[in-house]
């Protein structure tokens, strides 16, 4: 099968034929650019560096990007995503044992706590929400309802749309 471009935007295409009709595919994340939540470049950029190195998920990497999200909120400590990031490296070390779940939970808890302060209606907010939710807590329901918000704020949001894949697959609604 051949596709046609559409006219309405090069980014887009669509496939004649039954089996395909109306079936359009996005080649681009149409998704606006997310929000910083802070006018600091140097916090934005201490917060990045510290969610590349949590998204290793090691347990010295674990530590920096603590430290990493630390700093950023020395520098601006209103900032939402860092706490965001405290939240899940908590989550994250209490579920894979690294520390234990009361020690975990009364890290994440405090880090979430400042996120839905400072940020309530960020999809990152809501993502660490659900990470708190699942690992610290065991209900699978609200992380559900926490990934399912995420993914309404922003489309686009990788993480959030995993989880709640899964979360729908684990409930059987899928």
């Amino acid at each position: 099968m051949t596709g046609t471009s559409s006219t309405s935007s090069p980014s887009r295409t669509s496939w004649p034929g039954p089996l395909w009709s109306g079936c359009r595919v996005t080649l681009g994340d149409d998704s606006p650019e997310p929000a910083r939540a802070t006018n600091n470049p140097e916090a934005y950029d201490l917060y990045l560096q510290g969610r590349h190195i949590w998204y290793r998920r090691y347990e010295v990497g674990l530590e920096a990007a603590l430290a990493y999200f630390q700093r950023a909120l020395e520098v601006d400590p209103a900032y939402a995503l860092p706490h965001t990031g405290i939240c899940d490296a908590h989550c994250i070390a209490n579920f894979y044992g690294v520390t234990s779940p009361a020690g975990g939970r009364s890290k994440a808890g405090p880090a979430l706590e400042s996120a839905l302060r400072h940020g309530p209606d960020l999809p990152e907010t809501q993502f660490s929400l659900g990470l708190f939710r699942l690992l610290c807590e065991q209900e699978l329901n609200g992380a559900l309802a926490a990934w399912t918000r995420a993914a309404e704020l922003r489309p686009g949001f990788g993480a959030a749309l995993t989880w709640r894949s899964v979360a729908l697959v684990t409930l059987g609604r899928v």
